[in-house]
């Protein structure tokens, strides 16, 4: 099916692999390429999204860096904090300073192997998500993925 409509690359979320036992089980023993049964790049988020949703997540920052990097994904994510558009200015740079303040222990436990995002919040402020860019760009282990802006608007 990969083939036949041509798809490289993949995502998926790692969080909810890690919450339910069996398919963290599965991950970690047959890596998450062979779960998939994808031979392209997996990118997997952080449950970054669930914590939104439901106020919080029983994972930790590291933990579920380290869970993506054992179960083999390609591009993993940190856990950031998640910003909404109708969120306070204030709001929103809490926002930013904490994912800013996650990243070196983020960056430290994927490992020199996995290219790791450096989420970019911010919400509707130009400013903030410049901000939030130029944190990620300079934290002193640097990201090797990419800066992504979760869908704001």
């Amino acid at each position: 099916m990969w083939e036949r409509y041509g798809v490289d690359a993949l995502i998926t979320n790692s969080y909810v692999i890690w919450k339910h036992d069996d398919l963290r089980e599965t991950a970690l023993a047959d890596g998450i390429h062979s779960m998939l049964d994808f031979p392209g790049v997996v990118v997997t988020d952080s449950g970054t999204f669930q914590s939104y949703v439901y106020g919080d997540v029983e994972v930790g920052v590291s933990e579920i860096v380290e869970f993506q990097r054992d179960i083999g994904v390609d591009i993993g994510t940190m856990l950031d904090v998640f910003g909404r558009p109708d969120m306070s200015r204030e709001e929103l740079e809490e926002c930013v300073d904490e994912t800013a303040r996650r990243a070196e222990q983020s960056l430290e436990s994927a490992g020199p192997g996995m290219l790791l995002n450096g989420p970019v919040q911010g919400g509707l402020h130009e400013d903030l998500r410049a901000s939030a860019g130029n944190l990620m760009g300079s934290a002193s282990s640097e990201f090797r993925g990419f800066p992504y802006t979760p869908s704001e608007a």
